[in-house]
């Protein structure tokens, strides 16, 4: 077996390192083991990409890119750190068995400038454009931040101001974002924020960039737009989105949670015209609600099957704070699927509990979660 095959079956990443987990057996490889093979001798399957661990950061530092030719594996990181001990985010590049590729930006390190202190809670995330260009897109309390750079790790000075374009929208949670792009190398981000209009604490909201790296005036209220179902009308109720899609149709699928009552939430799916509006025909009047029952059930990552069904993946507390990793699965008109698990929903746990943190659909076409499971019953470790 190829070290390029293991790679491209499974790759996990968590802020700043990541693995290979071969999906089938070889003469070198063991399945659902960690691929020896995998980065510099002696590492055993387990790579660093950054220089820098995420002790005292909050806030979250995710998103890989694994290309299926020789461009290998993107990942977002930690780089450097400044004379006050600021962490510096970047990205960094890795070929496929793991080593760093230093033709990235010279270095095998590229930044798009900025800081991570550990008290502001910055949050990054990163995807690519149809052209291979990497978008990193970051958020703060003050608004976000989106960097695009070349193949090669290069500031793309065409794009923004320099390189980078931001957009100040205050209160901008700086939690779970989610960023994609579309075929004419626009960008969107998915994040919360208070909507001054309405009542509700934070509003899901979502930003589009032109592949210029300018706010499409198009799209929503110039290029940013907010979004509520209809059926929510108490004011202490409040949503973010944490992940944002966009399909082949034009159309923009977004995910995350609510909160519908005190330590109820539920997972959330809605779909947007390429105006920015609601899709009145996505579940009701253009957004999805699945409910686990009066428990905190936070929505996170989506993945789109290729039927066109949507799979929702997160976590979800019990009133005894007991963990479960949880799915849904919708169909293309939002309803839920009821051939999936119970009523289109399905929670597992293991040992003390289990988290879901992304998901994605393997070549055989089974849905597979990465997350993390505890080992102790206070969920401390």
């Amino acid at each position: 077996m190829k070290a390029r095959r293991r790679i491209l079956d499974v790759v996990l990443a968590a802020a700043v390192s990541f693995v290979s987990i071969p999906q089938t057996s070889s003469a070198a490889c063991t399945a659902g083991t960690l691929d020896a093979a995998f980065g510099a001798a002696g590492t055993n399957g387990y790579v660093q990409s950054g220089p820098l661990s995420l002790d005292g950061v909050t806030g979250a530092i995710e998103g890989v890119i694994v290309s299926s030719a020789d461009s290998g594996i993107v990942t977002n990181s930690l780089v450097g750190s400044d004379s006050t001990g600021n962490a510096i985010l970047g990205t960094a590049k890795f070929r496929h068995g793991g080593v760093l590729d230093t033709t990235f930006g010279g270095f095998g390190l590229s930044s798009p400038g900025g800081f991570v202190p550990g008290a502001s809670g910055t949050t990054s995330t990163l995807t690519q454009d149809p052209s291979g260009n990497v978008i990193v897109a970051r958020a703060d309390g003050a608004g976000a931040t989106v960097t695009r750079f070349t193949p090669t790790g290069n500031l793309d000075t065409g794009f923004g101001t320099s390189g980078s374009t931001s957009v100040a929208l205050p209160n901008l949670l700086a939690l779970i974002i989610g960023a994609s792009t579309a075929a004419d190398g626009s960008i969107f981000v998915a994040a919360s924020a208070p909507n001054p209009p309405a009542p509700n604490l934070t509003q899901p909201v979502v930003l589009k960039f032109t592949s210029a790296g300018v706010l499409d005036p198009s799209f929503g209220s110039g290029g940013i737009a907010f979004f509520y179902p209809s059926t929510l009308v108490d004011p202490a109720t409040w949503g973010r989105a944490t992940e944002v899609r966009v399909l082949p149709s034009g159309q923009i699928l977004v995910a995350g949670r609510f909160q519908i009552a005190a330590g109820h939430r539920v997972f959330f799916a809605a779909r947007l015209l390429a105006s920015g509006s609601l899709d009145a025909t996505f579940g009701t009047g253009g957004v999805t609600l699945v409910d686990f029952g009066p428990v905190v059930a936070q929505g996170r990552k989506i993945v789109v099957q290729d039927d066109g069904k949507v799979v929702i993946a997160g976590t979800q507390f019990d009133n005894a704070n007991n963990s479960f990793i949880s799915l849904a699965r919708l169909l293309t008109n939002g309803a839920l699927d009821a051939t999936f698990g119970t009523g289109g929903q399905v929670s597992v746990t293991t040992g003390f509990g289990a988290a879901g943190f992304d998901v994605s659909i393997q070549n055989n076409g089974k849905i597979l979660v990465g997350g993390a499971t505890y080992n102790d019953v206070a969920q401390t470790s």
